[in-house]
């Protein structure tokens, strides 16, 4: 692999892991729709971790498939604003050695954000941790109306990031990341797989040797 310089990460899977939580915010949600209790309460971190990375549509589809499209949207859209409440007052877990890593990191390359996540998830994670300084932006669907791969392309036009890699965990990071034409490197630690990785770690402290 070149010699990376910027990197751009994925959150859910990558940084840390708030899925017990947002399975909790997203149950919580579920208490307002009494006809949807018997089969879907409550929405387990398992079940929730397939789901992480998708689009709010697509997860309203998968969750709720005997919902109208608009409704199972609305009402994902809602869970996932009271995701944001709920992790103000339960926070997620960075993963171990992330923080060292990227407070390593940020001495010698230019970090960056870009998921798929609902809009002000960025800024919960940047006060849930105390980690926001170390990035310099971060870009969600919210901010652009666009997907990852698209987002991932647009971060790397606004900053001139000719030598940029994406690390995420998924298949979807994968593709997205191809499409943006960078380098994929895949956070094997996460929640999903990869195809054909540019590079792989196995925990976060791995990418201070890969980039050396």
């Amino acid at each position: 692999m070149k010699k990376i310089k910027n990197l751009i990460f994925d959150m859910d899977g990558t940084l840390w892991d708030c899925t017990d939580k947002a399975a909790e915010a997203y149950s919580e949600l579920l208490l307002e729709r009494p006809e949807l209790m018997p089969s879907h309460y409550p929405i387990t971190s398992t079940r929730l971790k397939a789901e992480f990375g998708k689009t709010i549509a697509d997860i309203g589809l998968s969750l709720f498939p005997e919902l109208e499209p608009e409704d199972s949207n609305q009402l994902v859209s809602k869970m996932c604003a009271n995701v944001n409440t709920y992790l103000a007052k339960h926070p997620g877990q960075v993963y171990p050695g992330m923080e060292e890593t990227l407070r390593k990191l940020a001495k010698t390359h230019r970090l960056f954000i870009v998921s798929n996540c609902y809009g002000g998830y960025p800024e919960v994670f940047y006060e849930n941790t105390g980690l926001g300084h170390l990035f310099e932006d971060h870009l969600c669907p919210s901010d652009t109306g666009l997907m990852k791969g698209d987002n991932i392309r647009i971060m790397c036009e606004r900053y001139g990031l000719e030598d940029a890699a994406y690390i995420g965990d998924t298949a979807g990071d994968e593709k997205a990341t191809r499409q943006a034409g960078i380098a994929f490197i895949h956070a094997a630690y996460g929640f999903g797989n990869a195809t054909a990785p540019d590079a792989v770690i196995n925990a976060p402290e791995d990418l201070l040797t890969l980039l050396k």
